[in-house]
């Protein structure tokens, strides 16, 4: 089975833990019962993950829940300054944000959606979205489950989602990468990345933090959490890794549907730019007409 927990209601009340968790998983089910107890939800979640949720409050209660649990794994004044040491740094060191995770026992998922909880407020860095990207060994679909962008959209989003994610995304390459590793005999290996993306449409360019991994409770599936902050003066001064060459930097769009590269410039493209297609076409009929009534309108004739 795949889910993480049970929670039996009853006095006393029983909490059913899947003997295949880590212990950072363990940590944070705990950690989550206890938020719904502290903030005296009555309506908790009884299993993990949830397959539907069946009002807006039960959702609202649930990151509440989950809100808490992450605040209480991570204090934000202790995080501040182990975030601080990370970011004075000339260097980027992904090595260092692994030892956070084994310090403070979080998953990757927990530690990147904490700080994107803290970061606008200590350090005032308010552009930036976390995403996640679950990939199936074997198949080259690449689905987003996970968002949360504030407060530009600069990933796919709504209908985007059935489009094909830019190839050269680093959350997108990066489980492409595990993969591999894993076919070489590693099937634990926890991969993290930095990357420095440059949208080809918006000019917009973002720091990409991104840790890769293989999901326990689900077969031959791995998944990719990612935080983009994005790139202006202000992130400059704080971070100070950004100059550091060894991050890559890549030319990159939304997905393969809205690219106007073409196969020239981009070897990665898995579908054609059918979007893009389609809204050129409409931009030229738009100019045509336009054209058509301005001189229609010249000529004195009526419309």
């Amino acid at each position: 089975t795949d889910q993480r927990f049970i929670f039996l209601p009853g006095k006393p009340s029983q909490l059913l833990l899947n003997n295949q968790l880590v212990p950072s998983q363990h940590v944070y089910s705990l950690a989550l019962q206890i938020g719904y107890s502290e903030l005296k939800i009555r309506k908790r979640l009884r299993t993990s993950p949830h397959k539907q949720f069946d009002s807006f409050d039960q959702v609202m209660d649930n990151f509440r829940a989950s809100y808490f649990a992450g605040a209480l794994m991570l204090n934000r004044n202790q995080v501040k300054e182990e975030l601080k040491e990370i970011f004075q740094s000339e260097t980027w060191n992904g090595d260092a944000i692994l030892e956070l995770l084994k310090h403070h026992e979080v998953t990757p998922e927990t530690f990147l959606h904490r700080l994107s909880q803290i970061l606008p407020g200590l350090f005032k860095i308010t552009e930036l979205h976390y995403f996640r990207f679950e990939h199936l060994v074997g198949k080259n679909e690449i689905r987003l489950t996970k968002e949360l962008n504030m407060p530009r959209t600069l990933v796919p989003s709504g209908v985007r989602l059935k489009e094909h994610h830019c190839r050269r995304w680093l959350p997108v390459s990066l489980l492409k990468i595990l993969e591999e590793e894993q076919l070489k005999g590693n099937p634990n290996k926890i991969l993290i990345r930095t990357q420095r993306a440059q949208f080809v449409e918006s000019g917009d360019e973002v720091l990409f933090i991104s840790i890769a991994h293989a999901l326990r409770l689900r077969s031959k599936m791995n998944r990719c959490v990612s935080l983009g902050l994005r790139i202006d003066n202000a992130l400059k001064r704080k971070v100070k890794f950004l100059n550091d060459p060894q991050i890559p930097v890549e030319k990159v769009n939304q997905t393969c549907e809205r690219c106007p590269l073409d196969n020239s410039q981009c070897s990665e493209r898995t579908a054609p730019p059918s979007v893009f297609i389609q809204e050129k076409k409409e931009e030229l009929m738009n100019r045509t007409l336009k054209k058509l009534v301005t001189d229609y309108r010249t000529k004195n004739l009526k419309i």
